[in-house]
């Protein structure tokens, strides 16, 4: 399959898969935002022992867990998509586009890792402080993961660099 057929038929998946998950997209961060700027203060509000923020806290993490699930199991063309545009834009000579592809990709989910780490403080540190620690154990497991990823694929691209330096300065 040539880079066009492959765009091509990217652009028709994301084209398929856009519009619901920008619905979910929407409705994923209206929850957020009702959460963190209205339902999180009237809770403590309400409540002083805590009870009404760890049911509402609850019931606000499973809707927007569910609708973040929905959203990045429908998005994965619109990543693939993104990391093929950014490769065949930005390949280098030492990187062929399939190695271009997997290092967008990959820095495309560390960078949406972390997003996804900082939108659930606020719905998890209310129910329990230990339990955005433990979320964000591993979440930042799987963004080391993923940094080795790029790291061994711009391992070969560092080393041919630093041998060429070496070589020149010892001219």
């Amino acid at each position: 399959m040539t880079q066009r057929e492959e765009l091509d038929r990217l652009f028709k998946a994301f084209r398929e898969d856009a519009p619901r998950s920008l619905v979910n997209f929407i409705v994923m961060l209206l929850i957020w935002l009702l959460w963190v700027l209205i339902y999180l203060p009237i809770s403590n509000t309400i409540d002083a022992s805590g009870n009404t923020t760890l049911t509402l806290g609850l019931i606000i993490l499973s809707a927007f867990s569910v609708l973040i699930y929905k959203t990045s199991k429908r998005l994965g063309s619109g990543v693939e998509l993104f990391s093929s545009l950014l490769a065949k834009k930005y390949k280098k000579r030492e990187l062929n586009y399939q190695e271009s592809k997997l290092l967008f990709k990959n820095l495309i989910l560390v960078i949406s890792s972390f997003i996804i780490a900082l939108l659930y403080w606020p719905l998890l540190a209310p129910i329990h402080p230990a339990l955005y620690g433990f979320f964000l154990f591993f979440i930042i497991i799987w963004i080391f993961y993923l940094l080795f990823k790029i790291l061994s694929i711009l391992y070969l691209v560092i080393l041919n660099r630093l041998t060429k330096t070496n070589k020149d300065l010892t001219r």
